[in-house]
């Protein structure tokens, strides 16, 4: 990879860029450098926080289709491996053969170390198709639609607080990027202790931010950030990953506690196939709305996954879903009506540390896109969205630190989004907007007090966020590949993503494979 330059953000209030945009010289490639104790760290999404690649684990079970017992037997193959002892973290793989299998049910893979392959997500590989279209377990309520999912890999959503183990946050200013605070006392926290650390927000922030008239309440804005104890010296706390959001004291501060998820699952997978939702029209609602869910897990992947027909999403995580990665997949021609709480692609409910990259999406209300106080690091990488019908980016909500990192689509959205929705205000801060392109618009706009940042980009801006080196890309290319870069070294990085990603857009690449055979990344 050809050496990247370096971006350098400086602070004026929260960043000022070291070349003014109205600086920059008009050429097609525009050279800037960075500070990066000034931006969140957004290296550490993915898959073992992308220091290891996705591992290609043997296959134990082999299934072929079989007319009116495909459930049984796939699910059937999970329990049984399911209870197989784990060997360094995995059970083993389960390969569904070339041709088309028939679901009535959710599959469930509900243990560690379990996969779930196919052999090809087009047309002529795996194809699993729901078919519980139209019938009884489809619920008339919306909610319960989107909770309905063909396939789920699923642990608990069980957190444990430890509140022996808890301090006050004693820093009166913990700014974005920090990776150590001040605590106001140490009740036992040891080097490697997973915590919790909470922005416990007053009504000065509330107030600051205008969002009472929108119903926000100091309660409902406990916003937490996992992390991991680096280091302890006296009272100060390391952290392993930089923050994604500020704590003020004038804002009510913050704490820390220590966290156990006692019973979250990993090291499973899902890849090499292709989905589908039978549907009887195109604004039909009464189907399956998602091909997968990931709940309560960390360290799992979808991969190589094409859904079709689906009112919802590919791919949702949810139930504090930490360090997953979903690559190589792609939504096709949803059938539901397009208006609210519907395509939502590729979405994080909860979660930490996902890295979704090279996806593409088609049709999509919210193709890329993050729910309330969701905390960072996470990143979306090389996405494109065709025909996408309304906005990318922070949905509603406080949600903090998601790189948003050569994506393509229509408009691409961080603002105020005041009563839409019910209340969604502020739908983020401290997001950063990477080289992408609106074929519509850019709508990115800075919250009192912090800010949303917009570098590279190509089209049509509105709004008050920081920008630099508009309507002209920048290097380093990807600032995700740069920072994963700096942190593992480039031979590392390799693994994680193509070689074509270190150099050049992969947007043409994305549309003309548009989630049908030879993916731009094959499972070896």
């Amino acid at each position: 990879m050809l050496k990247l330059r370096k971006l350098i953000i400086v602070g004026l209030l929260l960043c000022l860029f070291s070349c003014k945009k109205d600086q920059l010289e008009p050429e097609p490639i525009v050279h800037i450098e960075y500070k990066k104790e000034n931006i969140p760290d957004f290296s550490y999404a993915g898959y073992k926080q992308s220091e290891s690649p996705i591992p290609f684990v043997k296959e134990v079970i082999t299934l072929f289709p079989k007319e009116g017992k495909d459930f049984v037997n796939i699910q059937n193959a999970i329990d049984v491996l399911s209870n197989m002892p784990l060997v360094n973290g995995f059970r083993g793989a389960i390969l569904l053969k070339a041709g088309t299998y028939q679901i009535n049910n959710t599959l469930r893979i509900k243990a560690s170390g379990v996969v779930l392959r196919g052999e090809g997500q087009g047309y002529n590989g795996t194809v699993v198709i729901d078919t519980r279209a139209g019938s009884k377990v489809i619920s008339a309520q919306v909610s319960k639609r989107k909770a309905l999912s063909s396939l789920v890999i699923q642990g608990s959503t069980q957190v444990d607080y430890d509140y022996s183990r808890a301090a006050l946050i004693k820093t009166d200013f913990v700014k974005v990027a920090a990776t150590s605070f001040e605590i106001d006392k140490n009740p036992g926290f040891s080097v490697g202790d997973t915590i919790s650390v909470i922005k416990t927000t007053n009504d000065s922030w509330i107030d600051e931010l205008s969002m009472r008239q929108f119903g926000w309440t100091t309660d409902q804005y406990q916003i937490e950030h996992t992390r991991v104890i680096s280091n302890i010296q006296g009272n100060t706390i390391y952290l392993n990953i930089p923050m994604d959001d500020q704590i003020k004291a004038i804002e009510g501060g913050g704490k820390i506690v220590k966290v156990s998820y006692p019973k979250r699952i990993s090291n499973s997978g899902v890849e090499n196939l292709r989905m589908e939702s039978s549907y009887t029209s195109d604004e039909d609602e009464l189907h399956i709305w998602s091909a997968i869910h990931l709940i309560g897990v960390q360290d799992c992947w979808v991969r190589n996954v094409t859904s079709m027909y689906y009112a919802y999403s590919t791919v949702g995580l949810y139930g504090n879903s930490d360090f997953n990665t979903i690559q190589d997949c792609a939504m096709l021609e949803p059938k539901s009506l397009a208006v609210g709480d519907r395509r939502y692609a590729f979405h994080v409910i909860s979660g930490t540390g996902n890295l979704f990259q090279r996806c593409f999406s088609d049709r999509g209300r919210h193709d890329f896109v993050t729910a309330a106080r969701v905390s960072g690091p996470n990143v979306f990488l090389d996405g494109y969205a065709a025909t996408s019908i309304h906005e990318i980016g922070p949905h509603h909500r406080w949600a903090t630190g998601t790189l948003y990192d050569n994506i393509y689509g229509g408009v691409i959205a961080a603002r105020n989004r005041e009563s839409g929705g019910s209340g969604h205000g502020w739908s983020g801060a401290f997001n950063m907007f990477w080289n992408c392109k609106a074929a519509i618009s850019f709508k990115i706009e800075n919250p009192p007090g912090a800010v949303n940042w917009l570098v590279g980009g190509v089209g049509t801006v509105a709004g008050d966020s920081y920008t630099a080196s508009i309507g002209h890309p920048v290097e380093p290319r990807s600032l995700f590949i740069e920072q994963l870069t700096e942190r593992i070294g480039e031979a590392k990085v390799r693994d994680i993503v193509t070689a074509k990603q270190l150099n050049s857009s992969i947007w043409t690449d994305l549309s003309r494979w548009a989630g049908n055979d030879k993916p731009l990344k094959t499972i070896q």
